[in-house]
């Protein structure tokens, strides 16, 4: 730099008139670093201490440009776009110029646009002809046309005011530009940093930069740990231990990922941070900043925001829209009413209607929550009469929003410190949006919420530090210039520090490397993964420095720079030592005391249902248990267009209408293709009639003609079988053992020339059963075929057993249809696999009375209240509703 910068400590900074002194920082969490060191000045010199003005860089610059309106400045522009405000002008401009090749991800290009023209400027990036790329002079097309639309609008970004600032400062058309600036925590100064320094030495003002106190010779330790998960426990323990030796010491675990380590952290931190099992765990600070929109309390606002915005402007809203408000909370509904709400949402989901209307909602509303529905009712009519003139300003709406979320009781009757923290820069964050007219235009209701959704979940919030957390949890840069008693940072591996460069694509590589922009190249990242690494070995006197020997089943390797940092002092392996001995020592504590309850109790009564009660208890007995007599299950996903059970319904009803009217292959034979394809087209409309009402009819017909082609594919394969007719289509039909009773519902039931019946079940999903795993093994499953066999073979009044001659999957399914199924020796149905070729020494009826006797085992189980927690096959528990209730398989630490 041209400008001479002198070191100062911070006993000198104390000194300095702090009414013509400013401390400028890199961040501002350094602000309160620098405040705490002139505060130690207090109580050395003097007892009373005026200090000077601290803030970082961007604050500071934010006051010039407030100064610089009361002057008479032609550099200032009329309006001044918010980060959010530019970024919308960046997708209008790419999006206007797209070309012959439209971008995948309009958003995602402005955004990296945005950050090459502030990097362009930053750094001074200077391109030469040769080094001009396709992607550069579209960006630089974009640029250009960005900055006309800001003329035109008499708008300024940050970026043009930087820039504009300087020009100021070296003009003299700011004028109280402070006698002294105080530089704290910039390690370099780019281009346009050092214009900005150079204009105020210019003008007068003297540029020191402040020392931080530093730990030049601390203990430094290298740990070696298993995988991440390992780390971050071993990281924890070393905390608990630290802190429990001297609860007033302070203690940091640093994380180079830790947005990404975040959610895994907390878990990991909330189990394993106490001193001894019995004790609470320590508290910790974990300063990582959330997305505002994903905090609960905002997270409810725009629920309700999107149900009454839906209702208003469609005249109906999606079950989940629904549901998700119900579920929402942060409103005027009682304890009481908010369980009701929470009944409610789980019978929308069991409900197969996929659109609620505005009447619809509010009768369910008046029904479960009535003093809650007036409210409700209120709120929706003021945003009907609001937003009844059509498009309106996003000022219009940021009012209407704040009234609607009054009316609504928003946020609540009390609030922690946090929600409350939350709601603040929620209702920032509102103003914001206001100022959006010239760049987002006239919207309507709905647009206006998805609008201040997205910038709620782009913008950051995080809490306010608690200081009296001894514990603090931290990125790199967050802890880059602090200090602690001792430090532990993790995953130093060599693919994480130095990282692999990322430069921007709309800037050519080799005009950013002679600028010397970061992640521009190699040489620059390991440049600053140095000097990081330098920092943080100097925040506190003992740092312990770990990563990582395996991530899954990949191997990892240590940062090849940990070798310049950990000397003869400190060997590999050190420090992990004493969180595996508090591991053990913690689990000889604790004598496990085993107690083998897999028994509840006993029926008392007849206990009824469909297959599904001998299914859950042959899959997993606890499963059986809970689901059937504690009356336990997971709630369902909300409906949609066409799920699976609605399609199901109608290929069901269609084949059922479609065997009613044709009654036996030989009625089959009879037909030509044009006749055939008039009956199923006439069972598809009569099915379709009975089960597709409430979906769109683009949706329907498109389902009708699929049903039709599957349907047509059927009937030519069953053409293909020996003769047949038709006994039963959706017959009832019950079986009993014990205190169990099951109550079925045949697809259908066929029956050959000579007397013996063949069962078919209905499949519309792409995936059937596995009959050869499933129905052959030890204890059989998928037990619905299995099921109806057996009540056909029960004896009649000669004692007779009825004969069973295939068991048929059907499926209905667009991508393939097929027959596949079991039968006995000799069988020749097209589809059905003889039992001879999958166990040659294991006969047919032998195979059905094993069944039935595992049918009534099972029975006898469930009447015993047997609840065993086991399964036999790790797929068996695929569409399992309450696994975490069976915590057979754990979640893994890494997933």
């Amino acid at each position: 730099m041209a400008c001479s910068i002198d070191a100062v400590t911070p006993e000198t900074v104390a000194s300095l008139d702090p009414d013509t002194t400013v401390v400028v920082t890199v961040n501002n969490r350094l602000v309160w670093r620098v405040h705490a060191l002139l505060l130690e000045q207090a109580g050395r010199d003097r007892a009373v201490l005026q200090l000077p003005a601290a803030c970082s860089l961007t604050r500071w610059l934010d006051q010039l440009h407030q100064e610089r309106l009361f002057c008479a400045d032609p550099a200032v522009r009329s309006h001044r776009l918010s980060d959010f405000a530019a970024r919308l002008l960046w997708e209008e401009v790419v999006a206007s110029l797209q070309g012959e090749t439209p971008l995948i991800d309009v958003q995602l290009a402005a955004a990296r646009a945005m950050a090459a023209s502030h990097d362009r400027d930053e750094w001074q990036v200077q391109v030469q002809p040769q080094e001009q790329t396709e992607e550069y002079l579209r960006f630089m097309q974009w640029r250009n046309q960005y900055e006309q639309r800001c003329r035109e609008l008499d708008a300024q970004d940050d970026n043009h005011l930087y820039n504009t600032l300087i020009d100021s400062i070296a003009a003299g058309r700011l004028l109280r530009l402070p006698a002294t600036m105080v530089l704290a925590g910039f390690n370099e100064y780019s281009p346009r940093l050092t214009r900005l320094l150079q204009a105020c030495a210019d003008r007068g003002c003297r540029l020191v930069s402040l020392s931080l106190p530093r730990h030049e010779q601390s203990q430094r330790i290298l740990s070696a740990q298993k995988d991440r998960s390992s780390e971050w426990i071993a990281a924890a323990h070393w905390a608990a231990s630290e802190l429990a030796a001297d609860p007033q010491r302070r203690v940091a675990i640093v994380s180079p990922a830790m947005e990404a380590d975040a959610v895994f952290a907390r878990r990991i931190l909330d189990r394993e941070l106490s001193p001894d099992p019995f004790a609470p765990a320590y508290r910790y600070n974990m300063t990582v900043g959330r997305a505002l929109g994903e905090w609960p309390v905002v997270l409810a606002a725009f629920r309700w925001l999107s149900l009454i915005a839906g209702l208003c402007d469609q005249g109906s809203v999606r079950p989940q829209q629904f549901g998700q408000a119900l579920l929402a909370g942060f409103c005027s509904a009682s304890a009481a009413e908010q369980s009701a709400m929470a009944v409610l949402d789980a019978r929308l989901r069991d409900s197969q209607n996929i659109a609620w209307n505005t009447d619809q909602v509010c009768a369910q509303m008046d029904r479960h929550v009535p003093d809650f529905s007036y409210v409700f009712r209120q709120a929706m009519a003021h945003w009907r009469q609001a937003a009844s003139g059509g498009r309106q300003s996003t000022e219009h709406w940021t009012q209407l929003i704040r009234e609607t979320l009054a009316l609504l009781g928003f946020p609540g009757s009390t609030l922690s410190s946090t929600n409350y923290q939350v709601c603040a820069a929620f209702d920032a964050l509102l103003h914001t949006f206001s100022l959006l007219n010239l760049y987002a235009g006239r919207l309507s209701g709905m647009p206006a919420v998805a609008l201040l959704q997205r910038m709620a979940r782009e913008s950051m919030f995080q809490p306010q530090r608690d200081q009296d957390v001894r514990l603090d949890v931290l990125g790199f840069l967050e802890a880059e210039h602090g200090q602690w008693d001792a430090v532990w940072v993790l995953g130093l591996t060599d693919d994480v520090i130095p990282a692999s460069p990322d430069p921007n694509p709309f800037l050519p590589v080799a005009a950013l490397a002679r600028a010397g922009a970061p992640r521009a190249t190699p040489e620059r990242e390991k440049a600053w993964a140095i000097e990081m690494l330098q920092a943080l070995c100097g925040v506190a006197p003992r740092v312990v420095l770990s990563y990582p020997a395996s991530e899954a089943d990949r191997a990892l390797r240590p940062s090849p720079l940990l070798s310049f940092f950990v000397g003869a002092q400190a060997g590999q392996g050190q420090g992990a030592d004493t969180p595996e001995c508090l591991s053990r020592a913690r689990c000889a504590s604790l004598p496990l005391e085993t107690l083998n309850d897999n028994r509840g109790l006993p029926l008392t009564h007849i206990l009824e249902g469909g297959s599904d009660l001998l299914e859950t208890q042959a899959l997993n007995p606890l499963w059986g248990y809970v689901r059937y007599r504690l009356l336990a299950k997971g709630l369902k996903p909300y409906p949609e267009s066409l799920n699976a059970a609605i399609r199901g319904m109608f290929l069901h009803s269609m084949a059922q209408k479609v065997w009613e009217m044709l009654g036996s292959s030989e009625r089959l034979a009879q037909l030509s293709q044009v006749q055939q394809d008039e009956l199923v087209a006439q069972a598809v409309t009569m099915a379709a009639d009975q089960t597709l009402d409430g979906v769109s009819p683009t949706l329907a017909a498109m389902e009708k003609e699929r049903g039709h082609a599957v349907m047509m594919t059927l009937l030519d394969l069953e053409r293909e079988r020996p003769a047949f007719h038709i006994v039963g289509v959706e017959q009832a039909a019950s079986w009993q053992h014990a205190s169990v009773k099951v109550n079925l519902r045949v697809d259908r039931i066929d029956e050959t020339g000579y007397g013996a019946k063949v069962v078919m079940d209905y499949k519309s999903g792409q995936r059937t059963p596995d009959f050869q795993k499933d129905w052959l093994r030890p204890q059989p499953v998928n037990l619905q075929l299995p099921l109806y066999a057996t009540v056909l073979r029960q004896p009649d009044e000669a004692g007779q057993r009825g004969q069973i001659e295939a068991l048929l999957f059907a499926k209905l399914n667009a991508k393939k249809t097929e027959l596949s199924g079991l039968g006995e020796n000799g069988t020749d149905i097209a589809g059905a696999t003889s039992l001879a070729k999958l166990a040659p020494e294991q006969s047919w009826e032998v195979l059905l009375d094993g069944w039935e006797r595992s049918l009534q085992q099972l029975a006898r189980d469930m009447s015993d209240g047997v609840a065993d927690n086991r399964s036999w096959a790790v797929n068996d528990l695929i569409y399992c509703d309450v696994l975490p209730f069976l915590r057979l398989a754990q979640e893994s630490e890494d997933d």
